[in-house]
């Protein structure tokens, strides 16, 4: 009897230690920034994304939750998914616009910044490479492959007003 409690005492501790250590594959925290500018107060809104996995994150920022084929398909004229896989992306833009084309590719044990002003706080739309449909994957893959400007290099952003 005494070694069933023993026992179960080690697998039970055990099994704690287990559950502590493991992360969340995506850690977010919020917090903000004060500033005094001219005897004017400032305040910013942060957003600190941190990737724990061991795989790639791709996300990107919208007013709204919005899923891979909505902010990836057509959207009046055109759609990202077939403009980041068309050789015209040398003549496109090559400076991502927040809400429209803004993607950024968080690598493992990498963070991001996001500062904002506004009352109305963006939405993460945070995906595992894996999660992505294949044909997104695709497209995102061939764009960072050949035309890795089109992609947010920075670790930080400032929105602007929403």
């Amino acid at each position: 009897m005494r070694v069933k409690y023993k026992l179960f005492f080690i697998l039970f501790f055990l099994n704690i230690i287990y559950i502590s250590s493991q992360k969340k594959d995506v850690e977010i925290k919020k917090d903000s920034l004060k500033y005094n500018v001219s005897g004017k107060n400032i305040i910013y809104k942060r957003i600190i994304i941190k990737n724990n996995s061991k795989e790639r994150m791709i996300f990107w920022i919208t007013k709204n939750k919005e899923c891979p084929q909505e902010y990836f398909g057509i959207k009046g004229d055109f759609s990202l998914k077939e403009l980041l896989t068309e050789d015209s992306l040398e003549n496109f833009n090559t400076y991502p616009i927040i809400f429209l084309d803004f993607i950024k590719i968080l690598k493992p044990q990498e963070d991001f910044y996001l500062l904002y002003n506004d009352r109305n706080e963006p939405f993460l739309n945070i995906y595992k490479e894996r999660e992505l449909p294949m044909d997104i994957l695709s497209a995102i893959k061939y764009a960072a492959k050949n035309y890795e400007e089109r992609f947010y290099p920075q670790n930080m952003i400032f929105l602007p007003d929403l």
